[in-house]
């Protein structure tokens, strides 16, 4: 199993014993605590790294309650 990073393990520790036993039903209230979504889905790209089966779980939460806001490109520009 790969290492988590440290600075979300307290994170970890209200929801779980550690990484190892994190619970599909935690994922959203880990992904809760970070600040930003950026953040959610860097903290969520180190959940799958250490916990692959929690993949689809991770997934499917950052794309329904963290998503990025995508750059908006400027509709009235003529060329």
């Amino acid at each position: 199993m790969a290492k988590f990073p440290e600075k979300w393990m307290t994170s970890i520790r209200l929801a779980a014993d550690g990484i190892e036993t994190l619970r599909r039903s935690d994922v959203y209230r880990v992904l809760g605590d970070t600040s930003s979504p950026e953040e959610a889905h860097e903290m969520g790209a180190e959940i799958i790294k250490a916990r692959p089966d929690l993949k689809d779980e991770v997934e499917e939460i950052l794309e329904d309650e963290f998503p990025i806001p995508k750059r908006q490109e400027s509709q009235d520009f003529t060329p």
